[in-house]
């Protein structure tokens, strides 16, 4: 199995290019299944028990790392929350989908972490008990693409969005800066992330970073399956 994670600002077209790739994979004979279809064809009462476990671990991973939490805010406690459940949820998807050849998220482990301080840039220390956290899920080979747009096309998206989206409150002043930190957060993330493949992907041209993305995920699954069937 090889792992794709499509990470950016949001409204950049993560979503959409995971599910058309996805699409296209399984049309040339590709077992590959992406995080949001599998969420829809889940049983909502199972999401949920998934949710709970997430919560439960937060105790745990509290006394793993004391010092963290005495440097952390109650907002940033409540996002550290949801970042556990979902890293349980992330879990719950990689295993169920082991018998899959291709597996892709159009919101995974970078972008988690990325959430939990949304406003401001993410410490060290917050960075690296993520880090650890993912690599005891994550032991396959992993290849992102870091997609990107300009900014004023990057806010005409975003504005095109639902209003619940929590970039959508921000000014015409604001948004701009908010996605700077969170490019500058992503950036950071990434580079915990030297032991994987990386690509910048320009959104601009949907098309065409669709069929570069396509190109490079084939060259990595080929390499990877021929290294997987030597050994």
């Amino acid at each position: 199995m090889i792992i794709i994670e499509f990470c950016g600002t949001p409204g950049v077209g993560k979503s959409t290019l995971c599910k058309t790739i996805t699409t296209e994979l399984q049309g040339i004979g590709l077992v590959a299944e992406c995080r949001e279809n599998w969420l829809e064809s889940i049983r909502h009462s199972l999401f949920r028990r998934i949710k709970r476990k997430g919560y439960c671990i937060c105790c745990r991973f509290y006394r793993s790392f004391p010092s963290l939490i005495k440097k952390t805010s109650l907002s940033e406690k409540k996002n550290l929350n949801k970042w556990l459940a979902k890293i349980i949820e992330t879990d719950y998807f990689i295993v169920s989908s082991k018998r899959k050849k291709i597996i892709l998220f159009d919101e995974g482990i970078i972008q988690f972490i990325t959430s939990i301080s949304h406003e401001n840039e993410i410490g060290n220390a917050l960075l690296s008990a993520a880090n650890s956290t993912r690599k005891e899920i994550i032991s396959t080979p992993y290849l992102i693409f870091n997609c990107s747009l300009d900014t004023i096309t990057n806010i005409d998206r975003i504005r095109e969005r639902n209003r619940n989206d929590r970039f959508f409150k921000y000014s015409n002043e604001e948004l701009p800066k908010q996605l700077l930190q969170k490019k500058r957060n992503i950036d950071k993330v990434l580079e915990l992330y030297q032991d994987c493949k990386i690509i910048d992907l320009n959104m601009s041209d949907f098309e065409y970073a669709k069929s570069y993305a396509m190109r490079e995920i084939i060259s990595f699954y080929n390499i990877n399956y021929r290294e997987s069937v030597e050994q």
